[in-house]
């Protein structure tokens, strides 16, 4: 707490000249937002907020949510073996979606309608008016999954009369290609139309040199069509639909290969593997890693003006699929592989009624129905490649020898203490590959066949009394009654016979089986790799009731000057997973409730030439959910942490306008997590406890037009990478270094001469070209202990070009 409040008065301490120096000038414009599901000027929202708007993403040159999280310090974004199980985390809050079942932290919503996966909001940004981030539990008024904030995106509106376009194309490293298009038509006197489209190539900057391809490539493609009628003045009605598609070898991962299997291996196969060094962007891999997700999101908005304000109705559908295919032992030996295929669908109705003004009150009241289903398939889930028998015979034979070898000089009585040490590690090793040799052969495979349904009814509202001219006071209450079903098969497939040696008879508990044939199928529950699918063929079934609520007072104390304090909770219910169920990680999961309490002024001062919005906040989080790799490192299960999760902490944005062609953003976030036990799942992990952003934008007139330059740093302090907690038992062979802390610094650029009609860029992301590991995974015992490493990319390049019309 010492830190973070001389951290803040240390911020202070810089801004506080900035007054002195501006010039005359125009004031900061006003952004309108919808993050309480009425329209208003985001400085009088009484919710830390940040936002992108339009014209800061284009100068921004933002594509992707990972762009967004690059300029707000309270938002990460990261992934691992591929973009839709990704994970979005508020405030150090939030859960990858990794295990199929487990739903996300942060709620997205585009358009109104909420996004059941997070790896849907991270798609490229086509054609966006705004993106709004909320943060704190928002569970009153957006409700499911929204325990940690929302991230709200919402795209450009067709105008009638007000016909445009636009077409740009950029051209940058790894051969990237990208054309992006919108355009507005005025169909009749009452209607419009809005069509866009993305289409992104780029080649891999990942090498792998088992086939010298490349990998981590990009095909993307996304379209949208917007419609927009106005029968009369009292009705508007917008319908949209956008597909899209990405296509690719995404994500692949740098490793550690020289081990012994791995050695062995790559020695009886003839394959080549990576040397060591995990930050050469240089992998082995075995025609793998693949990615393809198909995704549709067709929704209907209808508003009715009212006698006394605005009743809306959104009804919306998304449907998707998606495949992965992952190495699973990071090589290009062939020793262990998994091929997912996952989809769903959700269809949602919200209706809502906004008042105007009645009396002092103003009200919102709605109600919410949405059901999903959820799957994923395979009947090759994982399976074991048709390296692994050569393989593994050659490493028997090996540790054989040398077994051999050091016996007999033990047995001579000359050896040395070191010499009986490595003897015993290495008849333990024996032990333990023996039995992976004895009970596992190429062909073996688990499949699985997975559905989650959930259905949910809430009805909200909100009420806002304006007991004086200058003092509100807001109330809101949500009330849920979701249900949750879930039929769930998982079966390990063990092909051909067996001769039960004496020692496996008796692991078997049946000793007297000795030396008879058996079909390998019989021994499938004793199946040494059952931990990254526990077997299951059952149904399970959970009802939940909810209520959230939040409660502000907002006090305006001059015409731009507004503080406020808030409290609010928030509620993610709890699943079945589809990798646990042992009695150390139960198939059953638990609730996760937050709550949060916070103080915040937004104010505009020096005639509207500097803004500054601070937030001091106290979040409590209990029953976070999480995924963790289980001790033998062969799979994941999702678990609760076992105390709360504190956060405790600081956000602050300023703006200040120098002049009209000089503009500096400038955004911090310092996080105290109460020392919690990493071991919990309560600490800070893949979050920096500390993070800002600075950026400057500059105008200067040139020619018929104008140059725009934009420059932005960003710093995120020492965080913990690994996908497991540091000191968790599948993470004790890691080797120490990749156990430590990072910390990142990142620099993004563009410089752009345009008119109203063409605009020409130039462009640079990671330009500090940081080499980043963003996630460290667990030694796998399927790869000799291999272990992945997934990189940042690196410092990207190029040229656009745009056209308006």
């Amino acid at each position: 707490m010492k830190n973070l409040i001389q951290n803040s008065l240390f911020l202070a301490t810089i801004l506080m000249p900035f007054s002195l120096l501006a010039q005359d000038s125009d004031a900061i414009e006003e952004v309108i937002v919808s993050a309480t599901k009425k329209d208003a000027s985001a400085q009088d929202v009484p919710i830390a907020l940040d936002v992108l708007t339009s014209d800061q993403i284009d100068s921004l040159n933002i594509d992707t949510m990972r762009d967004v999280a690059a300029r707000i310090p309270a938002l990460s974004t990261n992934y691992n073996t591929d973009p839709f199980q990704a994970s979005i985390r508020i405030r150090g809050v939030g859960s990858s979606q990794s295990d199929t079942s487990l739903e996300a932290g942060v709620a997205v919503i585009v358009d109104g309608v909420y996004l059941n996966r997070t790896g849907l909001g991270l798609n490229d940004l086509t054609d966006i008016e705004r993106v709004e981030v909320l943060q704190g539990p928002q569970g009153t008024l957006y409700g499911k999954n929204s325990n940690a904030g929302v991230v709200n995106i919402v795209t450009k509106t067709p105008i009638i009369g007000d016909d445009e376009g636009f077409i740009e194309i950029e051209s940058g490293d790894f051969n990237q290609e990208r054309v992006t298009g919108g355009i507005t038509k005025t169909l009749s006197d009452t209607s419009a139309m809005r069509f866009s489209f993305n289409k992104n190539e780029a080649d891999g900057w990942m090498k792998n040199v088992a086939d010298n391809s490349t990998a981590n490539n990009e095909d993307d493609l996304t379209i949208s069509l917007k419609l927009y009628f106005n029968p009369s003045d009292s009705r508007s009605v917008v319908f949209t639909h956008t597909d899209t598609s990405k296509n690719g070898n995404c994500c692949a991962a740098d490793s550690q290969p020289n081990n012994p299997v791995l050695l062995a291996g790559s020695q009886v196969t003839g394959k080549t593997i990576q040397n060591n060094d995990t930050t050469d962007f240089i992998f082995s891999g075995s025609e793998r890693p693949q990615f393809e997700l198909d995704s549709s999101l067709t929704s209907l908005k209808i508003d009715d003006e009212l006698k006394n304000g605005t009743l809306t109705t959104i009804i919306s559908r998304n449907e998707y699929d998606f495949y992965k295919g992952v190495d699973a032992d990071f090589s290009a030996i062939d020793l262990a592989n998994s091929d997912r295929n996952i989809g769903g669908s959700s269809l949602s109705t919200e209706i809502r009624f906004a008042s105007e003004m009645i009396g002092n009150w103003e009200y919102l009241v709605g109600l919410f129905h949405y059901k999903s289903d959820l799957y994923e398939r395979g009947d090759k889930t994982v399976s074991i490649g048709a390296d692994w028998d050569s393989t593994f015979a050659a490493v028997m034979q090996g540790l054989t020898a040398n077994i051999t070898q050091l016996t007999q000089i033990v047995q001579s009585g000359q050896a040395t203490t070191a010499q009986q040490a490595q003897l015993a590690a290495l008849n333990a090793q024996a032990t333990s590959t023996g039995g992976l040799v004895a009970f596992v052969n190429s062909g073996d495979r688990i499949e699985n066949d997975m559905k989650w349904d959930d259905s949910l009814l809430a009805i909200f509202g909100s009420a806002t009394n304006h007991i004086t001219d200058t003092l509100r006071l807001t109330m809101g209450l949500r009330v849920s009654d979701e249900t949750k079903e879930a039929d769930l098969y998982a079966g390990t497939i063990l092909p051909g016979t067996m001769v039960l040696s004496a020692n496996i008879a008796a692991a078997l508990g049946n000793p007297a089986l000795a030396g008879a044939t058996i079909p390998r199928q019989n021994i499938a529950a004793n199946w040494p790799l059952n931990g990254f699918m526990n077997p299951v063929d059952d149904e399970f079934k959970r009802e939940k009731n909810s209520t959230t609520y939040s409660i502000s007072l907002q006090k305006d104390l001059a015409d731009d000057v507004m503080v406020y304090t808030s409290y609010a909770t928030g509620f993610k219910s709890g699943g079945f997973n589809s990798t646990g169920g042992d009695d150390s990680y139960p198939r059953e999961y638990k609730d996760e409730e937050s709550e949060n309490f916070e103080v915040g002024i937004k104010s505009r001062i020096n005639d509207g030439k500097t803004q500054v919005n601070a937030t001091v906040f106290n979040m409590e989080t209990d029953g976070l959910q999480g995924v963790l790799q289980v001790p033998s490192g062969t799979g994941t299960a999702v678990y609760n942490s076992t105390i709360p999760a504190k956060r405790l902490g600081l956000d602050l944005n300023v703006i200040h306008k120098f002049s009209q062609n000089l503009v500096m953003n400038l955004g911090y976030m310092k996080l105290d997590d109460d020392d919690a036990d990493i071991s919990t799942n309560a600490a800070i992990r893949l979050t920096p406890k500390m993070a800002y952003n600075i950026g400057l934008s500059h105008f200067m007139p040139l020619g018929n037009g104008k140059v725009h330059t934009r420059i932005d740093y960003s710093y995120d302090d020492e965080m913990e990478v690994t996908a497991n907690y540091s000191t968790s038992p599948a993470m004790e062979n890691l080797p120490a270094s990749y156990k430590e802390m990072r910390d990142r610094e990142n620099l993004n650029a563009k410089i752009a001469w345009s008119n109203d009609q063409w605009e020409v860029a130039y462009w640079i992301k990671n330009g500090t070209d940081q080499l980043f590991e963003r996630l460290v995974t667990s030694p796998s015992p399927v790869g000799g202990g291999n272990f992945a490493v997934f990189m940042m990319k690196p410092k990207t390049q190029g040229l656009s070009v745009k056209y308006n019309f």
